[in-house]
């Protein structure tokens, strides 16, 4: 299992939205015996309003923080392997078997999404899993970011520690020279 997933809407902000709602509008209850204060239906009928709003808002995609191991076992399994660095990095250290080569970010640090996101979806759709690779996790980690909070996808894996930390373990490229 990977060691560390985020998710968007879980079921503990679901409550604490719920609890939150409750005590805010019973602050504003009118004190018992007051002519206006009602019988309290209203507070009946807007928790239920209030969570389902919170059930309702939008999933925000599964970033997995993985290491070696459990790339090695998406590998095996056919999930995709995008590898964000440049050409210069690819012929230095070589690259992962059957990984896609896909920079996102350029020699001086720019970037063109558009570009990046149009070769993506012919390797990956947002319903379906995909890893992301650099050379020691930042750059995959804000690609998987942009993944996950503008993009939509599902289940994005990002390698700490990259492609220093794959060689550093012992794992084999392929030479790119």
């Amino acid at each position: 299992m990977p060691q560390s997933v985020r998710r968007g809407m879980s079921v503990l902000t679901v409550a604490r939205v719920t609890v939150g709602s409750a005590l805010w509008f019973s602050a504003f209850r009118l004190p018992a015996g007051d002519p206006n204060a009602g019988d309290g239906s209203m507070l009946r009928w807007l928790l239920p309003i209030a969570a389902l709003f919170a059930l309702s808002a939008p999933v925000r995609a599964e970033i997995a923080h993985i290491d070696g191991a459990t790339l090695q076992g998406l590998i095996a399994k056919g999930v995709p392997v995008v590898d964000v660095r440049t050409p210069a990095e690819w012929n230095r250290t070589g690259v992962i078997e059957g990984s896609h080569l896909l920079t996102f970010f350029d020699a001086e640090g720019r970037y063109d999404v558009g570009a990046f996101m149009s070769k993506l979806a012919a390797i990956a759709a947002p319903d379906r899993p995909v890893a992301v690779i650099c050379h020691s996790g930042r750059r995959s980690n804000a690609v998987s970011r942009l993944l996950d909070g503008r993009f939509g996808y599902r289940r994005v894996y990002n390698f700490r520690g990259g492609i220093a930390k794959w060689i550093a373990e012992g794992r084999s490229t392929l030479d790119r020279r």
